[in-house]
């Protein structure tokens, strides 16, 4: 147990360390965005092809903001059933969305060849992390997204490589344009008295009862796949962020997808996170008028967005990093409902409401990312949650917040402010 922690460790400070390279080489460098992506090395079996080719077009489309190319090296025999493949069961069909995609027949040599030659490197087998053309030299252009390597390596690093096909003109436009939706947002909900933070656990079934009218009222992800539910409560805002569950091409994922469209469409504002933001765009221009990206920075304990300055303390928890942050920024008062916590036995993160989860597609997501589920300690995770809910609780009443939980809850800094319905 302790050579597979330690093991795990390694790979995510080297993971960090090639996030870093790519960031020192895209400021000192080549200040000018990749064109032209390579996965590295040559792609051998039907499975692989699979998963990898739908990848491809879920993670790259084209759009008026970027247009980047994909070579994906095969070998003879994959060539041959390249146009005849389905993506694998887990992932939606991404085969038809807008995208640059070539694939290539090669030999070694050759692969080789087309990594070796300007653009961006996709390696997807770790393990030939010695082959690279140039290593080490390629580190600052090279992506990791191995999906067994580790963590959310993968996952956020497909949307760290389709971010490095904007320019910075781009990235500057995408960023006035979430301040400018930020303000939209401001003015709908200006003059309301309170917030209303909802969660997806068992409790929010109970929000049914209440009444939420005079408030702000901000909802969590899979909480919009209770129709009846969101019909009562007519959120403003729904809040998404993470790079499996929200972002990849599980069929999990898309399910979530459609439906944060269904109620963007009714006039609800998206909030996300900042480096997420032009993927959505990409994919889904419709929203371009209504979706905020939040800017995710390590210091500070009570960060809450403005217009000016959308940054929040980053956590790995979405009350904390974007529910209460952005709920503290329009009201003093903040109702949390539905975020029970993690009770004893609960397996994965915790439990949910029954009608504010994808419970039939869970499988579809750990298939899809093997290594997030892996890795990741979720009782760990859970205690860090708590610490990181409490600190920014704490840090929000010294500067005139109050926070009450309308819902009973695990969590210690909510139990501790726990009203029932008052």
């Amino acid at each position: 147990m302790g050579n597979a922690g330690t093991n795990s460790l390694g790979k995510k400070i080297f993971g960090l360390f090639l996030r870093f390279a790519i960031m020192l080489h895209e400021l000192v460098f080549s200040p000018s965005p990749f064109s032209r992506l390579v996965f590295f090395p040559i792609v051998k079996s039907k499975e692989e092809f699979t998963d990898i080719f739908n990848r491809a077009h879920w993670y790259f489309p084209e759009s008026g903001y970027s247009k980047p190319r994909v070579i994906i090296p095969v070998s003879r025999e994959v060539s041959r059933i390249a146009g005849k493949v389905r993506p694998p069961e887990s992932q939606e069909n991404f085969l038809g969305e807008k995208a640059d995609v070539e694939v290539v027949e090669c030999d070694s040599p050759k692969a080789i060849s087309l990594a070796a030659s300007p653009g961006a490197i996709l390696l997807w087998k770790e393990i030939r992390l010695f082959s690279l053309p140039g290593f080490p030299l390629s580190f600052g252009r090279t992506f990791l997204v191995d999906k067994n390597y580790s963590g959310v390596t993968e996952s956020k690093n497909y949307v760290m490589a389709f971010n490095s096909t904007l320019s910075m003109k781009s990235r500057e436009r995408i960023r006035e344009i979430s301040g400018n939706n930020f303000s939209r947002l401001a003015s709908l909900v200006d003059g309301k008295a309170r917030s209303y933070v909802f969660g997806t656990g068992p409790s929010l079934s109970d929000a049914i009862s209440m009444d939420f009218s005079d408030g702000f009222r901000i909802v969590a992800n899979t909480a919009i796949n209770d129709a009846a539910l969101m019909k009562h409560i007519m959120p403003h805002a729904v809040v998404f962020g993470d790079f499996a569950y929200h972002d990849g091409p599980s069929k999990y994922a898309a399910k979530f997808r459609k439906q944060m469209l269904n109620v963007c469409r009714s006039g609800c504002f998206a909030v996300t996170r900042e480096d997420v933001m032009p993927f959505f765009i990409a994919h889904y221009p419709e929203i371009e008028d209504r979706i905020i990206g939040l800017r995710l920075d390590i210091f500070g304990q009570f960060r809450i967005p403005t217009a000016s300055d959308l940054s929040v303390k980053l956590s790995n928890n979405t009350l904390v990093s974007f529910m209460l942050p952005l709920a503290s920024s329009f009201t003093k008062e903040v109702f949390v409902i539905g975020c029970d916590g993690r009770k004893p036995g609960d397996k994965l993160f915790w439990s949910h409401a029954g009608k504010a989860h994808y419970d039939g597609l869970k499988q579809t997501v750990q298939d899809t990312h093997p290594s997030f589920f892996r890795d990741t300690d979720f009782q760990s995770y859970y205690e860090e949650n708590c610490i990181a809910t409490e600190k920014f609780i704490v840090a929000g009443e010294k500067h005139g917040r109050e926070y009450i939980s309308r819902t009973p809850s695990y969590i210690p800094a909510l139990r501790k402010r726990y009203s029932g319905g008052a």
